[in-house]
């Protein structure tokens, strides 16, 4: 809930980090899907749960999360909907997709190859984007990864940019356009408006590394966990 609302204001609120939560909602519901698939095997879903969500809420009331919570763990008949809500929802914590897919026979890896380009160059972490205020012209930066070389020089999400490599930056455009031909091992300057005046920050462009996810079947899942993945995956009424 607290991503959420940082998720529809100006850039910032998270610091250098940025989320989707429509990513989030659509993953949690998937791994809430098979949580409630494999504890009724297979006579049960996710659709099964909004279908009683709006049966119960649909038009009267906003559903809160406690609802939502009851509800599902009243679907699944299992404790370890609450353990799912507490979890992902209430605590925060990292997804566990792995012990999700596995639940419908399917396993994850996770691999972090050099990010390249067609010829196998490693590309230049540009990982940032500019973005203004509403009523206003500054050109400000906003960064994605906190451990990326921008924000390892010192520049957070909201600086104010007013030229790179002494080339004076007064749109989007201008921003894009210096960044386009720089390449790993430059090293850029980034002249940044602060209260007490303009500091230019040195930034030493390195190479990054690329999430790469793999879902595969696995051999050794059991009859039910493929019966699971193959009722998932067609989609099949349920009995």
């Amino acid at each position: 809930a607290k991503v959420s609302l940082a998720d529809y204001v100006q850039p910032g609120p998270l610091g250098n980090f940025s989320a989707s939560t429509h990513l989030q909602g659509e993953l949690l519901g998937a791994c809430l899907d098979f949580l409630i698939r494999d504890a009724t095997d297979g006579h049960r879903s996710l659709d099964d749960l909004m279908r009683e969500v709006f049966l119960q809420y649909g038009g009267k009331q906003p559903v809160s999360d406690s609802a939502l919570e009851t509800a599902a763990a009243a679907i699944c008949g299992c404790g370890a909907a609450h353990d799912f809500f507490r979890n992902y929802l209430h605590e925060g914590k990292p997804i566990a997709f792995a012990k999700y897919l596995h639940l419908i026979g399917l396993r994850m890896t996770h691999d972090q190859p050099p990010a390249q380009d067609p010829q196998g160059r490693p590309l230049p972490d540009l990982r940032v984007y500019s973005w203004i205020l509403r009523d206003d012209t500054s050109v400000r930066i906003g960064i994605n990864n906190p451990n990326g070389c921008w924000a390892q020089a010192g520049l957070n999400t909201g600086d104010i940019i007013t030229a790179i490599d002494d080339r004076p930056i007064h749109s989007r455009q201008d921003f894009a356009v210096a960044l386009h031909s720089l390449r790993v091992g430059d090293t850029v300057h980034v002249s940044v408006k602060k209260e007490t005046g303009t500091n230019t920050v040195p930034v030493y462009l390195t190479s990054y590394t690329s999430p790469v996810i793999t879902i595969t079947s696995d051999p050794a899942a059991s009859a039910k966990q493929r019966r699971l993945f193959d009722q998932w995956a067609s989609s099949a009424p349920l009995p």
